[in-house]
């Protein structure tokens, strides 16, 4: 594949429509978590270190902030005035993570770079309110395709993300021992799931699983994009995702690349065919409920005449 083919080839827009509406889900998911916290989190009266600590708001406008923003995230995942909305989201979500730096954590970055490169994007194309409000005031324009450029670079920011990480890990004394993995289910990050685990696992076990993570995060940012061994690593990756969340308190952290994985990551076209198959087979179901109540109808006029 050429450079220009990679970065610049026209692809099914639904990808990145579909993309959109979970990404507004799972940031809606985690500010709703933030809402019962919000007076310790964001307001004047918590304790912060962030750059923005000074600017914090009062309570009351720290609780109605983090309200506005779920109903921001909510627009997102419907696409009502998606892209101003989306960038009305990151700068109240750049606001509210600057002002805490004790809570942050690696998803509030994930938040902030993915709606930026979806601003990017047409990711309101499709399956959003803008779509269906524009149908009854003019013809809509045909955005069946779209260039693949955010695409490719919302692939390229997870896989660098795994890249790094084995960077990490690779010059940390416990992951090149194979210790990490059990002071990590030990510790301030797992929650019941993993100190359960860590009470019956043989050590041996555990040994192979922080090798098995080692290995899938320093592959898993080249062979996403072989084509032979894609749909391996796919399935490789949200499975090891959905079992950091089962044992860990990262919040919607696998979420995100799970997400990621499912919808970004395979073939061209294979999600927008899938979703267009559906689409038909609904309506094909659609039309024979009609035609068997159009069917009942007729017989029960004849039973009556």
């Amino acid at each position: 594949m050429s450079n220009q083919s990679f970065w610049h080839r026209t692809v099914p827009v639904e990808t990145l429509c579909i993309y959109r509406i979970g990404v507004g889900v799972i940031i809606a998911d985690d500010v709703l978590n933030w809402l019962p916290y919000s007076r310790e989190l964001f307001s004047s009266e918590g304790f912060h270190i962030g750059h923005w600590s000074n600017l914090a708001p009062p309570p009351i406008l720290a609780f109605l902030l983090c309200g506005l923003l779920f109903i921001f995230c909510c627009m997102i995942a419907l696409g009502v005035y998606t892209k101003s909305i989306i960038l009305l989201t990151w700068f109240l979500l750049a606001y509210l993570i600057g002002i805490d730096s004790i809570y942050e954590k690696a998803v509030f970055t994930i938040h902030l770079v993915v709606l930026a490169f979806l601003l990017l994007s047409d990711c309101s194309a499709k399956f959003s309110l803008d779509r269906f409000l524009s149908k009854r005031h003019r013809p809509p324009e045909d955005k069946s395709t779209t260039c693949i450029f955010a695409q490719r670079l919302l692939q390229v920011y997870f896989a660098q993300t795994y890249f790094f990480c084995a960077l990490v890990k690779m010059m940390n004394p416990q992951w090149v021992y194979q210790q990490a993995l059990l002071l990590i289910l030990q510790g301030r990050w797992s929650n019941d799931w993993g100190v359960w685990f860590t009470g019956w696992l043989p050590p041996l076990f555990i040994r192979g699983v922080c090798l098995g993570v080692f290995l899938f995060e320093i592959l898993a940012p080249f062979l996403l994009f072989v084509a032979g061994a894609r749909r391996w690593m796919i399935a490789l990756g949200v499975v090891f995702h959905l079992a950091n969340h089962l044992l860990l308190n990262i919040e919607t952290l696998s979420f995100h690349f799970v997400w990621a994985l499912l919808i970004l990551y395979p073939e061209s076209g294979h999600v927008a065919k899938t979703v267009r198959e559906m689409r038909r087979s609904l309506m094909e179901r659609k039309e024979i409920r009609n035609m068997l109540k159009y069917a009942e109808r007729v017989r029960m006029a004849r039973e009556m005449d």
